[in-house]
C-alpha cells in the first residue's frame, strides 16, 4: 500500500475492508458543521494490511439533503495503530 492507494471502506461491510466507530466525544453517524469529535475507527478485514504508523487520510462527507449543494469532503489525516483483540 502506498500513498497512491485509495480504499472505499464501507461501514456496512464489503469484501476488502468494513469498520466500525467508537465514539469517545460525540455520539451518532452524523457531525455537525464545526463540532469537533473524537472516535476511534476499527478497520475490519483490511487488505492489503496497512503497517503500523502508517499515515492514512479519512474522509467524512456531508449528507446530501434535498436541493442544497453538498460541502467539499473533509480530509483528516491519522496513523494506523493496529491493536490485538485478546478478548
Amino acid at each position: 500500500m502506498d500513498e497512491h492507494t485509495a480504499i472505499n471502506c464501507t461501514g456496512s461491510g464489503s469484501p476488502g475492508c468494513s469498520w466500525s466507530a467508537n465514539w469517545l466525544i460525540g455520539s451518532g453517524d452524523l457531525v455537525d458543521p464545526g463540532e469537533q469529535v473524537e472516535i476511534i475507527v476499527s478497520l475490519i478485514n483490511l487488505t492489503p494490511v496497512m503497517a503500523k504508523d502508517k499515515e492514512f487520510t479519512t474522509q467524512v462527507q456531508q449528507r446530501h439533503r434535498g436541493n442544497r449543494k453538498p460541502e467539499a469532503p473533509r480530509r483528516v489525516k491519522e496513523k494506523y495503530k493496529p491493536t490485538v483483540d485478546r478478548g
